[in-house]
């Protein structure tokens, strides 16, 4: 059986990005996530999710940043709107030090992380800090925001190399970028990874996620 993987890319979409309740209610969202929560535009229109790590660092996925030929999405065309409509420009785009537009492989993946730098904070209040996690495991149940929804998908974890791991959920155009999320003991989910690809093995299309790796992690540091 041949298996193959494809990042999502950006997507031209027209679904809104919905999150659930600002309580901890099981399967649901509590503020301190929802209110972080939007997209990264590209002039063009075409759109990832992304996720505010503080009032003016932003996370998604790398190869969100670049266009269709692979080059490089210069930050001055590229904006954050929040979920509640705030609209930022960016300033400065990071990405994963070792990440490449011209590969498109499992390692690829491993470092399609990026952080942008908005020219001003938001004006949005800003909840408490999430939590960066770290150590998925095969098996465990993790948590994604879907556009158009509500609630969070439940998606499970079925298989790991390295820092991808794959999930039993399928994903649309324009989810990548997308926040993984475990649900911890307190009010507030861990921030565990990005959605980067989608995994064809046969008839099946699965979720594919970027956990971050110690260069990542410092890169994130670096910038708070």
């Amino acid at each position: 059986m041949i298996r193959t993987w494809s990042v999502v890319g950006l997507a031209v979409v027209t679904g809104v990005l919905q999150v659930g309740a600002t309580t901890a209610a099981p399967g649901r969202f509590p503020a301190a996530v929802q209110e972080r929560l939007g997209e990264v535009w590209a002039v063009s229109g075409e759109r990832c999710l992304a996720t505010c790590l503080t009032a003016e660092l932003v996370l998604t996925a790398a190869h969100c940043l670049q266009d269709r030929r692979a080059r490089p999405l210069p930050a001055h065309t590229l904006s954050f709107r929040t979920v509640a409509g705030e609209s930022v420009a960016v300033r400065v785009v990071q990405r994963h030090p070792e990440f490449s537009a011209q590969q498109a492989s499992l390692e690829a993946i491993g470092v399609d992380l990026a952080l942008l730098r908005l020219v001003r904070p938001l004006a949005e209040p800003m909840p408490a800090p999430l939590t960066i996690g770290t150590g998925v495991s095969v098996g465990e149940t993790l948590l994604i925001p879907r556009r158009g929804r509500s609630q969070p998908s439940r998606c499970r974890v079925i298989d790991q190399v390295g820092f991808v791991f794959t999930l039993d959920c399928p994903i649309a155009p324009g989810d990548s970028g997308a926040a993984v999320l475990r649900a911890g003991a307190g009010a507030v989910p861990e921030l565990v990874g990005v959605i980067s690809a989608f995994e064809t093995d046969g008839a099946a299309h699965t979720a594919i996620a970027t956990e971050f790796d110690s260069m990542f992690l410092s890169l994130i540091e670096s910038c708070r």
